[in-house]
């Protein structure tokens, strides 16, 4: 069919991408992508929002919008060189082509590459992994590498004193006090 009008392609961003990225950057919890097929387009730039991505040994990434001419979009400029670097980020989004699973755990685009076959299984169980964390802590983590990758260092120091403190004060790091000196592993429960 006919593309749409050239305004309708940033309205749609707004309205319906943009606060889904700003939901995921702003949510304290962990956030998993589990790709297990291919991963394109706005697809490619959501799963590069998440905090974690694992992939399946047959899944793959394309960035896909240069064929189309189109700038990437869903904030693919914004969280794949901050994941592999500018040049790096420059050649896949305008070359384009198949990010495979070796080349994409290579490169740190995703954290771990499991096979097809339990698949499903292997993602569920990095998730519990993950939903074992302390997660109020991983919220403050995750805004202190946020602040941290922008603030000059004096800034990011003092955020990183304000929540330190914060993180003192949590159930979860007296939990985690307790089990270290018992020689035991922390159960944390996200207060």
């Amino acid at each position: 069919g006919e593309a749409p009008e050239p305004e309708t392609y940033g309205a749609l961003l707004k309205k319906r991408y943009h606060p889904v990225l700003r939901a995921m950057r702003e949510t304290p919890k962990p956030i998993l992508a589990a790709v297990g097929g291919v991963a394109a387009g706005a697809g490619m730039s959501l799963a590069l929002a998440a905090d974690f991505r694992v992939m399946s040994d047959r899944a793959a990434f394309v960035p896909a919008f240069f064929k189309l001419a189109l700038v990437p979009d869903t904030g693919m400029a914004y969280f794949l060189p901050r994941l592999v670097g500018f040049g790096r980020a420059l050649e896949w989004m305008t070359l384009g082509g198949r990010i495979g699973p070796d080349e994409a755990l290579r490169t740190g685009l995703v954290h771990r590459v499991f096979p097809a076959d339990g698949f499903e299984s292997a993602a569920q169980a990095f998730a519990e992994t993950l939903a074992a964390l302390p997660t109020k802590t991983f919220g403050m983590l995750k805004r202190l590498l946020q602040k941290a990758e922008a603030a000059p260092l004096g800034e990011a120091l003092a955020y990183e004193r304000m929540l330190q403190s914060a993180a003192a004060a949590t159930e979860d790091h007296r939990r985690g006090m307790t089990a270290f000196f018992a020689k035991t592993e922390p159960t944390f429960t996200g207060r």
